[in-house]
């Protein structure tokens, strides 16, 4: 975390502590693997998600995609579930 924070220079008088940070997968193509959460750092937590956008895939494919989801859902190292609904930052098709 130190080197996070070390990457960019800041005054010292803006700085801040960072307890930890959250890593975000909404993509089912991207979604990790039990071996990749066991190997995160204890203090990243992880979300997970179902784009929107992937709902115009074939049902089989969003079936399994919901699939997935669940299993990821049933980790402990996963503490937050989002991206799920409706999305109005894309254009209408």
């Amino acid at each position: 975390m130190k080197d996070m924070m070390d990457a960019v220079p800041v005054e010292e008088s803006r700085r801040t502590s960072l307890v930890g940070g959250v890593s975000i997968y909404c993509d089912p193509e991207t979604y990790p693997t039990d071996q990749h959460l066991r190997d995160l750092p204890q203090y990243i937590s992880v979300g997970v998600g179902i784009h929107p956008r992937h709902a115009r895939y074939s049902v089989v494919r969003v079936n399994q995609a919901v699939g997935r989801f669940q299993n990821l859902l049933a980790n402990p190292r996963v503490a937050v579930f989002g991206e799920v609904g409706l999305d109005h930052s894309e254009p209408m098709k």
